[in-house]
C-alpha cells in the first residue's frame, strides 16, 4: 500500500489521531467538515474502514444540533447522512437568519421607549412607575427571547431521507 511504503508511521498515527477526534468545528460547514473527514479517511486502519464504522464515525463528529435530527441514521449510509446533515444544517441557518430578524425588530420597538425606562427586571433598580420592556417580560415570564417554537430541525425531512434510502437498499 502506498500510504505504507512512503508516509511514515508517525505521520500516520497523527493523522489516525486527527481523524478520531475529528469534530465539525463551530463557523464549518457540513461540506468543510466532510471534506476534511474524507481527507482523514485514508489513515484509518482498514479493519475500521467499514460502512457502519466510518458512518458511526461521520456521525459522532457532527455538531449537536445537527446530530440530534440523526437518531434514525444508525440505518443508512454515509452519503444518505450526509444529505440530511446538509438539509439539518439549511434548516439551521435560516432559523438563525429568522432570530436575527426578529431580535432586530424587537430592538427597534426598545429603542423607541424612553430612556426612563430600563431593562432591569429587579423592581429596586427600576424607576418608579417605570414598565418592562417586552425582552424582560419574555425573559421573566420564561420564555427565552432567543427561544423557537419549534425545534430548527426538519426532523420528518430527515426521517424521510433515511426511510427512502433503506427502501432502496
Amino acid at each position: 500500500m502506498f500510504l505504507d511504503e512512503y508516509i511514515p508511521d508517525s505521520i500516520r498515527d497523527d493523522k489516525r489521531e486527527e481523524f478520531m477526534k475529528l469534530k465539525q468545528e463551530w463557523g464549518q460547514t457540513v461540506t468543510e467538515y466532510t471534506e476534511q473527514f474524507k481527507k482523514l479517511c485514508k489513515y484509518v486502519d482498514p479493519a475500521y474502514r467499514t460502512v457502519t464504522g466510518m458512518r458511526d464515525r461521520y456521525i459522532r463528529g457532527l455538531k449537536a444540533e445537527i446530530k440530534k435530527c440523526m437518531g434514525e441514521a444508525e440505518r443508512v449510509s454515509q452519503s444518505i447522512a450526509y444529505r440530511a446533515a446538509l438539509h439539518t444544517e439549511k434548516d439551521e441557518k435560516m432559523a438563525q437568519e429568522e432570530r436575527a430578524a426578529r431580535f432586530d425588530v424587537r430592538k427597534r420597538k426598545e429603542s423607541t421607549y424612553s430612556g426612563s425606562q430600563t431593562l432591569s427586571t429587579h423592581p429596586s433598580k427600576r424607576g418608579p412607575g417605570s414598565t418592562l420592556l417586552p425582552i424582560a417580560r419574555q425573559t421573566l415570564t420564561g420564555v427565552h427571547p432567543r427561544s423557537t417554537r419549534h425545534s430548527t430541525c426538519s426532523v420528518n425531512f430527515v426521517r424521510s431521507i433515511i426511510r427512502g434510502s433503506a427502501g432502496s437498499s
